[in-house]
């Protein structure tokens, strides 16, 4: 195995362009349908529904081949969001919804590799120079960060910044094999051209060939090179694992081997895909159809076998992990093509009008040098247009004809009338509040977050659409919310709900009726939302309960001011009690306390009857539009010993 020559293949190999590829698929319909949520986090349903910047890396990369910017702009705002936390630009490794201070801020290279990849391949499809801008800023700092050199094994690609070098453990150097993700080095070539991504691509194939361990010769999951040979890592499994289920994969898919380079894999699964330990020659059987895609690939390379009728057909019905193996191992298949697939049922899962081409992203580089860090700007938060450039086409010379100069003219005054309204909207004063909106939302519990290195810190008052209605529908305000929480986002801000209900109106109702109660909640409500910004929400639910939506937020401090305020709104309408110090409000922030709009709404509540310091005498908890809690069993519940107030309380009448 060590005499052959993988030199040649990988000198005649390029980037063939991933976008497009599943435009209109139900491969992808039914990938995205299952794994990603509303706001962009991709589930790995398979360990406890976390999320990492490996999956978030292969959504990225799956929306660009299905042509869906919605769905990638949602999954990378979320990235940005939850997992850019890091001085650098890489991303936290894992996200498993603590807070954001407890959050493990160690990266992992394969999910940085993956992003700076997909926003590669997206700056191409869609392009736009800004996922350029973000992919080269990404791939500096992995070429920088996470290839060291070693002296027998040339440079190589460390899991990690901090925690795997010879200075931090006793068998350092440790790599994974995994991590190398081949098919990705042609096209970050071309973002940081600078960088020797073959003399990369060829320490990690010498790796592959020295890595055979035991009766299977399959490499580690982790492999310590701290000797001049090749050796399990301490610490870690023995095994030919989950991890390294990928490498065959990467190494088909990007065309980096040759077919005898393969053929351990292949002989390895002589009955099917199966995790390989020393002590055991058949290994743990994996059954899921996205395991058995990856072993057709390996018979299609080694015994020319072609894919088998499974191959072709996705289940959704298996976990995130097997799911994305089957759905990738579908498109490096089309991108090798060859005698092997049946271009018949190929056609079924792929967009008829994508055909492979060469990459390239020169064109987009010509006028545009991203700067280290984006400049603080306003971008749409509802929709996006991509921007198009001005092109110089004079039929005759190098002179600008009359049409060409009137067209720059229009064009700069455009540019006069951008600037003069960005300027207006930096020079208005937020007097809603008398307290600037901290930089650094870091409550107790991990409840606010500031927006990442390099975002947008200048944000306009309100969204440039108002993503609410008049609509009282539960289902109708949850859409709702979710549109304000991505708009919002795209701002590097997020979304928080305010959740109150009033106890003292069912007194009210019964001295003065039930059209009374409605004239003073709709007054009440018409204070709130002169207290509030355009594009902010107060909904009435069932009559007596209030849901707030505030739009813009930089964190839970600024929902916890915002609630404050409001409350003595409400104080002022005679809405508490004389000796009640404040009135309990339900607060819920994106995506802290809930993905979906629904689950925001029934954090915002749960939290508002946690606070409460003695249940309603006379709750007639008639909000049924909202899922109830599950009741607690009755010796576990506890009521507040606070005194009663002597004196008997009516909220003011409405003048």
């Amino acid at each position: 195995m060590d005499n052959v020559d993988d030199a040649a293949i990988t000198a005649q190999s390029g980037p063939v362009a991933i976008g497009g590829m599943l435009r209109g698929s139900s491969v992808w319909d039914s990938w995205r349908r299952r794994f990603v949520t509303d706001a962009g986090r991709v589930v790995d349903t398979g360990n406890g529904s976390f999320s990492h910047s490996e999956g978030q890396g292969y959504g990225l990369l799956l929306a660009t081949a299905a042509a869906d910017r919605p769905t990638f702009d949602r999954i990378f705002s979320w990235t940005t969001l939850n997992l850019r936390i890091r001085k650098d630009n890489l991303t936290a490794w894992r996200w498993t919804g603590a807070s954001r201070d407890s959050q493990d801020r160690h990266n992992a290279s394969d999910g940085d590799i993956l992003i700076a990849w997909a926003l590669a391949e997206a700056a191409d499809f869609w392009n736009e120079p800004t996922y350029l801008a973000a992919a080269r800023a990404m791939t500096k700092d992995i070429t920088s960060k996470l290839v060291k050199p070693t002296q027998t094994f040339g440079a190589v690609l460390m899991p990690g910044a901090e925690g795997f070098g010879s200075k931090e453990r006793p068998d350092g150097p440790v790599v994974n094999l995994s991590y190398w993700v081949f098919p990705a080095f042609y096209r970050l070539a071309q973002v940081e051209p600078d960088f020797d991504w073959y003399d990369l691509m060829q320490s990690g194939l010498d790796l592959v060939g020295r890595a055979q361990f035991g009766g299977s010769k399959l490499p580690s999951d982790w492999l310590s090179l701290a000797k001049s040979t090749v050796s399990p890592a301490q610490g870690f499994e023995d095994r030919f694992g989950y991890d390294a289920l990928r490498i065959p994969l990467y190494l088909y898919w990007a065309d980096a081997v040759t077919p005898e380079r393969l053929r351990v894999f292949d002989a390895a699964w002589r009955k099917g895909p199966a995790i390989l330990r020393d002590a055991d020659a058949d290994g743990e059987a994996l059954t899921e159809p996205g395991y058995q895609a990856v072993a057709a690939l390996l018979r299609c390379s080694c015994q020319g076998a072609r894919y088998p009728e499974s191959f072709y057909r996705f289940s959704e019905n298996q976990h995130y992990y097997p799911a994305t193996l089957h759905i990738l191992s579908l498109v490096a298949a089309t991108m090798r093509g060859g005698p092997c697939l049946d271009h018949g049922k190929i056609e079924a899962i792929l967009s008829h009008n994508w055909r492979p081409r060469i990459g390239a992203l020169e064109k987009l580089t010509v006028s545009f040098t991203p700067p280290a860090r984006p400049e603080a700007t306003v971008e749409p938060a509802v929709g996006y247009v991509t921007p198009t450039k001005i092109g110089f086409t004079a039929k005759d010379g190098d002179m600008l004809q009359d049409a060409d100069l009137f067209s720059y003219l229009r064009v700069i005054m455009g540019a006069l009338t951008v600037l003069a309204g960005l300027y207006y909207l930096l020079s208005r004063v937020d007097n809603e509040s008398s307290e600037e909106r901290p930089e650094d939302q870091t409550a107790p519990g991990g409840a606010g977050w500031k927006p990442a290195p390099g975002q947008y810190d200048i944000v306009p008052r309100t969204l440039p659409q108002n993503p609410f209605s008049t609509s009282t529908s539960l289902s109708v305000l949850a859409d709702e919310i979710e549109t304000a929480a991505a708009a919002s986002v795209r701002l590097s801000r997020t979304v928080g709900l305010i959740y109150w209900e009033f106890p003292l109106l069912v007194s009210y109702e019964k001295a003065h009726g039930a059209q009374a109660v409605d004239a003073l909640i709709e007054s009440l409500a018409q204070d709130f939302r002169r207290a509030l910004r355009a594009t902010d929400n107060v909904a009435i639910l069932n009559r007596r309960h209030f849901l707030v939506s505030i739009c813009l937020l930089a964190g839970r401090k600024d929902l916890e001011t915002i609630a404050s305020r409001l409350t003595a709104a409400a104080r002022r309408r005679d809405m508490l009690e004389e000796d009640a110090p404040s009135l309990p409000a339900g607060l819920a922030i994106y995506p802290l306390d809930g993905y979906s709009g629904l689950e925001l709404i029934e954090s915002a509540r749960r939290r508002y009857r946690e606070l409460l310091p003695e249940a309603p005498e006379n709750d007639l908890n008639a909000d049924t539009s909202v899922s109830q809690p599950a009741a607690q069993p009755e010796q576990t519940r506890k009521r507040s010993k606070r005194r009663p107030s002597g004196k008997t309380h009516t909220p003011q009448p409405v003048a």
